[in-house]
């Protein structure tokens, strides 16, 4: 990909991970030569349970209480018109669960089927596996739409939003999180910054980039803050000692070793919680 995906502009090598900026934008992404299928095959069960994650599942009752804090800022947005969600990469369906007494319907999209077997059948979700791309959403229309740590796994996040836009009526709510390379935090630690791993994470926005990524679709932003979550004690020692230092038998010892029931919240600035309004 030597186009940045935002703006069509050319990008320029970054220095280190294999990343280009765009020259216009600010927009990063990872130079990579893989087809939908290769990516695809990187979101089997492994990439919840060792991978990425240490335990998913097992993580569930922390990403239950971050899921609960990104409702939270929603729901002074939220109108009565907003009555059906639709989540972009739902994964396992914990956020779909938390949501479902909110709308009058909800559903989610995921490319990892053994997430989506889970959603669906001990969860009761209305999920499917596919790539958006793909899938064929017929006369579906979504007032609110969410990709929650989502738009970097994807190889082409702009076609993503022009098909959500065209589902979308005027007044309807896209709600993104992502990491922001511009941030301090990513400015200071660079090849090191805990976000940067392709090829599971394709493209790197700022605020800037990915504000003019949205108004390109159709979108207004209306609201951004740098979001914080909690972690469970066991997945950031999954994190730091099996994809850090590149020990996975210790980190998933310490994962499972870990109570299930100690988190911490933390807030380093760096990761962008952006809601925009469909135009």
């Amino acid at each position: 990909m030597s186009a940045c995906d935002v703006c069509e502009a050319p990008g320029r090598e970054l220095g280190y991970a294999g990343l280009r900026r765009c020259e216009r934008c600010s927009h990063v992404w990872a130079d990579l030569a893989l087809d939908t299928e290769a990516i695809h095959g990187l979101y089997g069960r492994s990439y919840f349970f060792g991978d990425e994650y240490g335990d998913y599942l097992g993580d569930r009752r922390t990403l239950e209480k971050n899921f609960a804090r990104r409702l939270a800022t929603l729901r002074p947005f939220l109108m009565p018109t907003h009555r059906h969600l639709f989540e972009v990469g739902c994964a396992y369906g914990f956020f779909l669960h938390a949501a479902r007494g909110l709308f009058t319907s909800v559903r989610g999209i995921d490319v990892s089927a053994d997430a989506v077997r889970h959603a669906t059948t001990e969860l009761g979700l209305d999920a499917v596996c596919g790539d958006l791309l793909t899938t064929d959403l017929a006369d579906q229309r979504f007032d609110l739409v969410c990709l929650w740590d989502t738009i970097e796994h994807l190889a082409r996040p702009r076609r993503h939003l022009e098909i959500l836009a065209e589902h979308m009526p005027p007044g309807a709510l896209i709600a993104v999180t992502t990491g922001d390379i511009a941030s301090l935090n990513a400015r200071l630690q660079k090849a090191r910054w805990r976000l940067i791993h392709p090829p599971t994470h394709v493209h790197y926005f700022t605020r800037r980039s990915l504000t003019a990524m949205l108004d390109r679709c159709g979108f207004r932003v209306v609201h951004v803050e740098y979001s914080g979550c909690y972690r469970s004690i066991g997945g950031m020692l999954h994190n730091l000692v099996a994809l850090r230092w590149r020990w996975p038998r210790l980190g998933d010892w310490l994962h499972r070793a870990a109570p299930a029931e100690l988190d911490v919240y933390l807030n380093l600035r760096d990761i962008m919680y952006i809601i925009a309004e469909r135009r």
